[in-house]
């Protein structure tokens, strides 16, 4: 517990397959389905294609270290054999057994059935192990909706991007025994306005944002790679289109209270960042950074390299107190702020999957460790065993992590460079510190993560204080002068006292001479004495 007061593990999983060459390691986060994906395929094809999907993946893992925020990567040592790419989602599904026959349950023109639900269901099951990257390559935008309302054969299990107003999202119950085999118990269906076509969307998904759940009507701009399914009812006079999406990004442009949409929320949903993505850090505060976390954090990091910096720290909230921050995280995410502190140490850290390089672009960034004032606040770590508890005075560590630095911020360690970011707050993240470790190994220090836009590194203007100096020199100089000019230039008063008090003191006057004295005097020097001690002591006396 923190006291504020004033004064996914990763596995590798070979698999042997035919024809003289073998798929590729598949690295996935903790709690992962692959290894269940894998065994329900049929065929060594199928496994070949959940094994490429997995890896295109690419899930981010556990920190190499808990001190360092950058993700697992891959051994350079490690051999990944050449695998098939597959060129559309037809093949992968294909692959994974889900083939023409049970395809050809799906029919045009009605809305969707019973007898449809167990394709819809193994589809909504396999789409994360696509791959985001895939999803987005095999992404078709040569087709409009109404020419997939009157050819929808020609464009069935075809990846659209897909964009519009949310207008309703419906939860549906799987049935139990599917859900057994399947690992998911509910879906959703989302009723969605497309932003360019008269024709409504319905999107079959197993997950929305958490405040679409239970808002009943809603009007929210939204996104996402839909797998087009089948044609269905006419709504409105239109024929609805029917999708699958592995969820549907929920993109705000307006603060809405109903919703928790904060102007920072509405503002980053303007940069593309899916706010509903907040839901999952939400659960992982208090934590270290984790698979789940990674989508979040790089739409994030994307939305704010994206970003004017001067909009940014136009918008920030200046010097917020930090105390929310630590003690009720939840209701932070997303906040724009901005932060005076001090920089004591910059790491590039490279990003090497292939997904995250792929869909935005992002080849490295830069995480700051930055200790900022607290001012007359005291955070304690409280101890329930009786140890000794960690306690920050003055200052406190929080974590930024940006896509470019501002010249004078080396990358390195050992440093002390004033800086000001400004940017949204991630989560209450957790690793090893040495202080805190010191005093109890199993507590972990927990710190503010930000990412932000370009730092600016703080240049102090000590203009106000040379001025001060010039003027107490000068005046200093000033002041000996006027000492010198009052103690020796003559002045009419001066003379006068001088004449009149001093001088007659000071002169001698009529004084006699030294021979008008009744002083004894002789010509010349007397040495009779002399003769006396020449013959000795007198009778009487004795020689001392």
């Amino acid at each position: 517990m923190i006291r504020v007061s004033s004064v996914a593990t990763s596995r590798w999983v070979p698999l042997i397959v035919a024809l003289l060459w073998c798929a590729p390691s598949a690295r996935s986060a903790e709690g992962d389905a692959l290894s269940d994906a894998l065994s329900d395929a049929p065929s060594d094809a199928a496994a070949d294609a959940a094994a490429d999907a997995a890896a295109a993946s690419s899930p981010v893992a556990e920190p190499e270290t808990d001190a360092v925020l950058p993700w697992n990567r891959s051994s350079e040592d490690d051999v990944q054999p050449p695998t098939p790419r597959l060129s559309s989602a037809r093949e992968m599904l294909d692959l994974f057994s889900i083939d023409a026959s049970q395809i050809r349950q799906l029919e045009d023109g009605v809305p969707l059935s019973g007898g449809e639900e167990e394709t819809l269901f193994k589809i909504l099951y396999r789409l994360p192990s696509f791959g985001l990257d895939k999803i987005q390559a095999w992404c078709r935008s040569d087709v409009d909706g109404a020419e997939l309302a009157e050819h929808p054969a020609d464009g069935r299990l075809e990846v659209f991007p897909i964009k519009g107003r949310v207008t309703q999202v419906q939860r549906l119950d799987v049935p139990p025994e599917t859900a057994a085999r399947l690992e998911f118990s509910s879906y959703f269906q989302v009723r969605l306005q497309l932003a360019d076509s008269p024709h409504p969307a319905l999107i079959c998904c197993r997950d929305v944002p958490q405040a679409w759940q239970s808002a009943g009507p809603l009007d929210e701009p939204a996104s996402c790679y839909g797998l087009f399914l089948k044609t269905g009812g006419d709504e409105s006079g239109h024929t609805e289109l029917v999708f699958a999406a592995q969820r549907v990004a929920w993109l705000p442009q307006q603060a809405d209270p109903r919703l928790g949409v904060t102007p920072d929320l509405a503002y980053l949903g303007s940069l593309g960042m899916d706010a509903g993505l907040f839901d999952v850090v939400r659960n992982s505060n208090r934590r270290a950074i984790t698979a789940e976390d990674s989508e979040a954090f790089y739409q994030l990091l994307a939305a704010m390299g994206n970003a004017e910096p001067a909009d940014v720290f136009g918008r920030a909230e200046a010097s917020p107190d930090l105390t929310p921050m630590l003690t009720q995280p939840e209701t932070q995410h997303g906040r724009i702020v901005s932060l005076l502190g001090t920089a004591r140490r910059v790491q590039r850290i490279a990003v090497d999957e292939p997904d995250v390089r792929q869909r935005f672009g992002i080849d490295h960034y830069y995480q700051i460790d930055i200790f900022v004032s607290l001012g007359d606040t005291e955070i304690r770590f409280e101890q329930k065993d009786g140890k000794e508890a960690a306690v920050f005075r003055h200052n406190y560590p929080v974590t930024c992590c940006v896509l470019q630095l501002p010249t004078g911020l080396p990358a390195r360690d050992d440093i002390a460079v004033p800086v000001r970011f400004a940017g949204a707050y991630f989560k209450l993240w957790a690793y090893k510190s040495e202080y805190v470790t010191a005093l109890d190994d199993r507590q972990r220090q927990v710190s503010p993560l930000f990412i932000a836009t370009t730092p600016r590194v703080v240049q102090f203007d000590n203009s106000a204080s040379e001025l001060l100096g010039w003027i107490g020199g000068i005046a200093f100089v000033v002041l000996i002068l006027l000492a010198g000019f009052y103690t020796w230039y003559p002045r009419p008063g001066d003379k006068r006292i001088e004449q009149e008090v001093l001088r007659p003191k000071l002169e001698l006057g009529s004084a006699k001479s030294l021979n008008e004295f009744d002083f004894p005097t002789q010509d010349k020097p007397d040495f009779s004495g002399l003769a006396d001690r020449d013959r000795g002591p007198r009778s009487g006396e004795t020689e001392s």
